[in-house]
């Protein structure tokens, strides 16, 4: 009976010195934290990839908050968002703690599931790469 007394506790011991990951924010994901323009898509395939400047389209947006949710140019949430994002080899779960407003075009978004962005960060520039390969870069 004390052997299985001893084992809760041991068990109970473990449970509570688990640390909280959606309290912790590291330093590189709120460093990616802020507006972001997209500069450039990657083109081509088969290992003839290269980058291609948006020039003078639209300019594209991203926000992200430092509670995880990425917004548009109009602080509405983007169509087909991830749930996560690796950055930097990283793991992140997105847990926005403020209201995100749901954008009234992704209503007739066909979205293709890609629970995970990858991100590569660093300084004033990021690249991100979807779950079907393609990448876009953007600049602060």
């Amino acid at each position: 009976m004390s052997r299985q007394v001893y084992i809760l506790f041991f068990l109970f011991l473990i449970q509570s010195c688990k640390s909280d990951d959606a309290d912790v924010m590291s330093a590189d994901f709120i460093s990616v934290s802020g507006t972001w323009r997209l500069i450039e898509i990657e083109k081509g395939s088969f290992g003839q990839k290269f980058w291609e400047a948006t020039g003078n389209k639209p300019a594209k947006n991203l926000i992200f908050r430092e509670d995880g949710a990425i917004l548009d140019s109009d602080s509405l949430a983007v169509c087909c968002g991830p749930t996560s994002l690796l950055i930097n080899g990283q793991f992140f779960e997105i847990k926005p703690q403020q209201t995100v407003v749901v954008n009234p075009i992704c209503a007739v978004v066909n979205c293709t599931s890609c629970p995970t962005w990858e991100i590569t960060w660093n300084g004033n520039q990021m690249i991100i790469t979807y779950c079907d390969g393609s990448r876009e870069k953007y600049s602060r």
